[in-house]
């Protein structure tokens, strides 16, 4: 039962930036606002400076410092990952993984366990039969072997989402060549 004639307590400001009190709880709903609002003054004028009370925060929304991070599907049919292995080889770095499974398991993709991981000069791809990771380790300008690598993901997994409902996107972000004018 609540008591309506207790005195108001103030309350402390909640700290967004750092989940190292849990008895706060879930944000309310205004505070999901400012957030969001905050995030998209950051997309709209593509810099993060004086947003943020913490440095780490700014880091992570600041455009081309970050490491290139995209990710690429397919929807019906799975890429021939052995096809793709023996065009790859003498170009990168390729690498297979097959990830163990069973007769007895229940799932839709334990026939789909095998991956490859190819390594250009600073991008490095991990293809599965129906998505592609494109990454790199550090933000760096992508060398003409990162541009092919990834010209041949994108022509290989065609969509920028897992499947044909408009629920998730992926969006690739900006990425500089090198020796290329921005």
């Amino acid at each position: 039962m609540v008591d309506v004639g207790a005195p108001h307590e103030e309350q402390e400001p909640r700290n967004f930036y750092s989940c190292d009190n849990p008895e706060l709880g879930p944000l309310t709903m205004m505070e999901t606002f400012e957030i969001a609002l905050l995030a998209l003054t950051v997309l709209k004028s593509g810099s993060a400076e004086g947003l943020f009370p913490a440095p780490q925060i700014g880091l992570l929304v600041s455009g081309m410092s970050q490491p290139y991070n995209y990710v690429r599907f397919r929807w019906w049919t799975p890429v021939d990952l052995d096809k793709v292995y023996e065009e790859l080889k003498g170009e990168y770095v390729v690498g297979k993984k097959e990830w163990p499974s069973s007769e007895m398991e229940v799932s839709l993709f334990k026939d789909e366990r095998v991956e490859l991981s190819v390594v250009a000069d600073t991008l490095h791809a991990t293809l599965s039969p129906f998505r592609a990771i494109l990454s790199q380790g550090k933000a760096a300008p992508f060398t003409q072997r990162d541009v092919k690598l990834r010209d041949k993901v994108v022509e290989l997994y065609p969509r920028n989402r897992p499947s044909p409902f408009p629920w998730e996107f992926s969006i690739e972000p900006k990425f500089e060549v090198e020796g290329e004018q921005p």
